[in-house]
């Protein structure tokens, strides 16, 4: 498992625009103070850094899927979303499972890395 994959399972949230890139297959890497360097990214299968090209490529495609489908952002009592006070919706949090289970669905390559992460206790298991 990439170190910077991890770091994202961990976490319960991330920005939706995060979880696009990853669920195109690139995790955003970041410099050593955690700050996303955004022309920087690492690619989920093989652990190779990749061009910013071929991930907004990727990431777009994604985000393009994203904006189609239907999302209760608004949902009373949400623990699907959580609102920022940013005004671009790519950078309201989403909660991790959500994201996932929305790419399963949706039929995007994910389970090599969500199948490896159950096993490591960093997802419960996903139907």
């Amino acid at each position: 498992m990439l170190k910077e994959l991890e770091n994202y399972l961990r976490s319960d949230w991330w920005t939706i625009g995060d979880a696009c890139q990853i669920i195109s297959g690139f995790v955003p890497s970041s410099d050593g103070d955690g700050i996303v360097t955004p022309p920087k990214s690492i690619s989920i299968s093989d652990g190779t850094m990749c061009s910013s090209g071929k991930v907004e490529h990727l990431a777009a495609q994604v985000r393009e899927k994203w904006e189609s489908c239907f999302h209760w952002y608004e949902e009373p009592g949400s623990t699907k979303f959580v609102r920022t006070g940013l005004v671009a919706p790519w950078e309201w949090q989403v909660s991790k499972t959500y994201a996932i289970l929305w790419a399963i669905d949706q039929e995007f390559d994910v389970w090599s890395w969500v199948s490896e992460a159950i096993e490591l206790g960093l997802l419960a298991e996903i139907p």
